[in-house]
């Protein structure tokens, strides 16, 4: 397995001799630590999940096989918290929200995923920052907001606008599959990555010859996320057949 520079710190969690709780991690981050935990013997990994719902960052817990424990859902110390604002008189969108939380001090590790019902938002974020964030953030954007901790019987049903699709490419560079999937001209997608629009995992992403992997989630200012798939296998002309699903275009 070859890691990134980005994700070289995942091996420093792998063999602690004490329970180890990650930070919210991506579909990539969590296959590459169960693929590092699956070859230590003694050790367990269990990962945080909601009934009925597909998370897109979630935490995992790593102990010691002679623990003997079985992970209890308060265990991930994840907090559920609930934006309240004018609803009927303002709107917030997801990544208006992504910033205001990030702006207030709050790293990346923090924060889970965000739902919403269309009018109604909620955010899962680490537990042990919960009453930080509830005291600090107190905007999103122009909108006045404040938070409450709820209970998890309260979480919402979030709508999904996510979509399967198998696009075709010639490579897994950055711009390539961002010009396939959303259907734009290389260059634009290129010039789009370049003038920092762009991110992998939700950090800017400069570099159009990035090569994306399975798990990565990409986003595209003004256009949505890809979630990366499995290859689907090759054309007659080596092109590769990519599984991804995608939010829709504006």
């Amino acid at each position: 397995m070859i890691l990134r520079k980005d994700e070289e710190y995942l091996l420093d969690l792998i063999g602690r001799e004490t329970i180890t709780l990650t930070g919210f991690l991506n579909a990539r981050q969590r296959f590459i630590i169960k693929e590092l935990a699956a070859r230590e013997p003694d050790l367990e990994c269990a990962e945080f999940s909601l009934e009925g719902q597909i998370l897109e960052n979630t935490r995992i817990l790593l102990y010691p096989t002679y623990y003997q424990m079985t992970p209890e859902f308060d265990d991930f110390k994840v907090a559920l918290m609930e934006i309240v604002y004018p609803s009927k008189f303002a709107e917030i969108n997801h990544r208006s929200i992504t910033g205001a939380i990030l702006n207030s001090g709050i790293k990346p590790e923090i924060l889970g995923d965000i739902f919403t019902d269309g009018e109604r938002w909620q955010v899962l974020i680490a537990a042990e920052m919960a009453e930080y964030l509830k005291n600090s953030l107190n905007h999103v954007g122009k909108v006045k907001i404040s938070l409450k901790k709820i209970p998890f019987s309260d979480k919402i049903n979030p709508i999904y606008t996510y979509k399967s699709d198998v696009i075709t490419v010639s490579s897994v560079r950055l711009d390539n599959v961002i010009a396939n999937a959303y259907k734009l001209s290389r260059s634009l997608a290129k010039e789009m990555v370049l003038g920092s629009l762009a991110k992998v995992n939700h950090a800017v992403m400069t570099n159009p010859n990035f090569a994306v992997s399975e798990g990565d989630v990409l986003s595209v200012r003004g256009y949505g996320r890809i979630k990366v798939g499995k290859v689907a296998g090759a054309t007659k002309r080596d092109n590769i057949r990519l599984n991804i699903e995608k939010t829709k275009t504006k």
